[in-house]
């Protein structure tokens, strides 16, 4: 299986576009404040509407070039997510998330609009509350950065405490005390949950193995990244892709 990296870089042209994209028809400027606006008002029926005003009518499904045209609305609408947030100084989503959820939607099937739509809009949704949150509480800046920093490395089999502590140039006990006196969690805790979290939407909507997924996202073996799978989600990668595949 190509790396998720292979993939991106191979799509990187594509994803270009779908940035400059939003100065152009599909993405107006109505649909980046009304994206702002959802945003800030936690309004998932207002940004679902926007996900879902792709200007296209069908009775079933769209065809090949409408879907193709949808994913690329899609993907510009993630992209200007992606650039509110950073107004914002947040992280709402990493390069590594906003690549991970072009993926996605790329392995999408036309059938699957409807989900998908829905799907996208829970997970900008959710990405954004929880930055909100996250920043909002945080008054050490080296865990602002530490945060930063996983979210980026998300899928890195080397993300750990050590890693992180070296790439602030701090101790890692140090780290590991500042960090969860702010985020009432351990550092190691959290990256687990932040690997798991960030897993669920290739078990949703890609035909990869458990297997694959796991290292995908870093684990060595399907078991321990069914151990930690069931310790955030309360539930195995199997049972969970069973109950919310489309």
């Amino acid at each position: 299986m190509e790396s998720a990296e292979h993939i991106y870089l191979k799509r990187l042209d594509e994803t270009m576009r779908a940035v400059d994209h939003l100065n152009s028809h599909s993405t107006t400027s109505r649909d980046v404040h009304n994206i702002t606006r959802s945003l800030a008002d936690n309004d998932r029926e207002s940004l679902y509407n926007v996900f879902h005003s792709t200007g296209f009518c069908y009775e079933e499904y769209p065809d090949p070039e409408q879907w193709k045209s949808i994913q690329f609305f899609w993907k510009s609408i993630l992209a200007s997510a992606s650039l509110q947030s950073e107004a914002r100084h947040l992280t709402l989503m990493s390069m590594a998330q906003v690549f991970s959820l072009f993926h996605t939607i790329d392995e999408m099937k036309a059938e699957q609009a409807e989900s998908g739509a829905r799907f996208l809009t829970d997970k900008i949704i959710d990405l954004y509350a929880s930055s909100v949150k996250e920043f909002d509480t945080i008054t050490n800046p080296h865990v602002a950065k530490a945060i930063q920093f996983i979210n980026t490395k998300v899928k890195s089999r080397d993300l750990q405490l050590s890693t992180v502590a070296e790439e602030l140039d701090i101790s890692s006990p140090y780290l590991s005390s500042i960090f969860q006196k702010e985020m009432q969690e351990t550092i190691t805790s959290y990256i687990h949950r932040k690997k798991i979290k960030a897993s669920t939407e290739h078990l949703i909507f890609t035909d990869y193995s458990i297997k694959d997924v796991a290292s995908e996202y870093g684990y060595s073996s399907v078991t321990t990244y069914g151990r930690k799978f069931r310790e955030v989600m309360g539930t195995t990668p199997l049972k969970y892709r069973k109950a919310h595949s489309f």
